[in-house]
C-alpha cells in the first residue's frame, strides 16, 4: 500500500507549499535522530517525513503523486507505480501517459536506461526510474546487470498485445504481381 504523504506531514491535500514546509520542519525537528538518539522508531519516522517532504514540496512530483492517488481511488484502492495490473485477465491498464512513450523509446533504441528516458521524455529521475521498474515487471526489458543499459525483450507489437490492444495494420503487404501498391513519383509541371 502506498504511503499517504499528506497524513505523514499532518496536512490536508489543499495545503500550500508554505504549509507543507512548516509542517515538514515541525515533524523533522520532532523526529530528528540527534534529538532522539538510539530511537529506531523516531529514525524511521524521520526518514518517512523526509520522503513525504521530497514528494510534496516539488510541484511536479506532487502532481504525479496526486494523480497516482486519484488513480488508486478510481481502481478500487490498487495502483502500482502509475499502472494497474489485473493478473486474473492478464490485462494491463496504463495510467501514466508516459508509459507507452517510454516503451516505444526503449524499443526504438534497443536498450533502456534511466538517463535516456529522462532526456527523451523530459521527465525527472524518479519518474524515469519508476517507468524502468514498471517495464521490467511487465517483461519489456531485462533486469539490471551492472553498469550496462537494460536489454529490450519485446517488440512494439508484443507490447500492444500484452496490454490488450491489437497491432494496427494499415494494409496488406504487396505481392510480387500486385501493381496497386507500386507508387510512382510524379512531378508537377506548369
Amino acid at each position: 500500500m502506498k504511503k499517504d504523504y499528506y497524513a505523514i506531514l499532518e496536512v490536508t491535500r489543499e495545503a500550500s507549499q508554505a504549509d507543507i514546509k512548516k509542517a515538514f520542519r515541525k515533524m523533522a525537528k520532532k523526529y530528528h535522530p540527534d534529538l532522539n538518539p538510539n530511537d529506531t522508531t523516531a529514525e524511521a519516522k524521520f526518514k518517512e517525513v523526509n520522503e513525504a517532504n521530497e514528494i510534496l514540496s516539488a510541484p511536479e512530483k506532487r502532481r504525479d503523486y496526486d494523480r497516482l492517488s486519484q488513480s488508486r481511488n478510481n481502481h478500487g484502492g490498487y495502483a502500482d507505480n502509475f499502472s494497474t495490473y489485473n493478473a486474473e485477465h492478464d490485462n494491463f491498464n496504463t495510467e501514466d501517459d508516459k508509459l507507452d512513450e517510454a516503451v516505444e523509446a526503449v524499443i526504438e533504441v534497443g536498450k533502456a536506461s534511466i538517463s535516456y528516458l529522462q532526456l527523451k521524455l523530459k521527465i525527472g529521475y524518479g519518474r524515469a526510474a519508476r517507468l524502468i521498474d514498471i517495464m521490467e515487471k511487465l517483461g519489456v526489458i531485462g533486469s539490471f546487470n551492472g553498469r550496462n543499459p537494460r536489454e529490450v525483450l519485446m517488440t512494439w507489437e508484443e507490447w500492444l498485445i500484452k496490454t490488450g490492444r491489437k497491432p494496427h495494420v494499415d494494409e496488406e503487404p504487396p505481392s510480387d504481381d500486385d501493381s496497386a501498391f507500386v507508387k510512382k513519383a510524379t512531378v508537377k509541371t506548369e
